[in-house]
């Protein structure tokens, strides 16, 4: 159990929380796959989107990084900077806007897939050497319907998948490592007796 006293908001017990048992664990890995799937909207001339509230803060939000850093920022910062200045922004970056939240997205995607890629490929050689042995482990994750559960080991701190079947959320357990082919980026587990 996660101890929440009724007078603290989401965004404050998350923010303290560490991932020290098994229960704040699976938490705060649930915390952050629920901040997964927002999306990009442009508007124009203070005329909000539809649905303008980012569901994790419940507020609007909005950011920029540094310039150039996304293609995006190029865009958006002229339009702050614009804004700041009291003036309207160049017209080619308000031209650009519709098309950013797709290209975002894409971009998303692209640093995910890649990000996913390197992070599997360092935890299958870093696994590499202990295929047979057992190590602790909570699950973070359940998803019943194809059979597949996730688990954060706690030394060293990999994330796996292993078949789901009689594991709860939160649940300590002891996984053995079956397998390792850094090649395709997986390490297998299952289930230590």
């Amino acid at each position: 159990d996660v101890d929440w006293p009724d007078d603290v908001g989401y965004a404050e017990r998350v923010r303290e929380l560490r991932p020290d048992t098994p229960a704040r664990a699976a938490l705060l890995s649930q915390a952050a796959r629920g901040l997964r799937g927002a999306g990009y909207v442009a508007f124009r001339d203070h005329d909000l989107p539809a649905e303008p509230t980012h569901s994790a803060i419940a507020s609007t939000y909005a950011h920029v990084t540094a310039p150039l850093r996304r293609l995006c920022d190029r865009f958006a910062n002229e339009v702050v900077i614009a804004h700041c200045a009291d003036r309207p922004p160049p017209g080619w970056a308000v031209e650009a806007l519709e098309e950013l939240p797709s290209l975002m997205g894409a971009a998303r995607e692209r640093d995910r897939s890649l990000e996913r890629a390197v992070i599997d490929f360092v935890e299958a050689m870093v696994l590499r050497p202990h295929v047979g042995e057992r190590f602790d482990a909570v699950v973070t994750d359940l998803d019943t319907a194809r059979d597949r559960g996730r688990v954060q080991l706690h030394d060293p701190a990999v994330v796996a998948h292993l078949p789901a079947r009689g594991l709860t959320l939160g649940q300590r357990v002891t996984v053995r490592l079956d397998g390792v082919d850094p090649d395709r980026r997986r390490v297998e587990f299952s289930l230590a007796d």
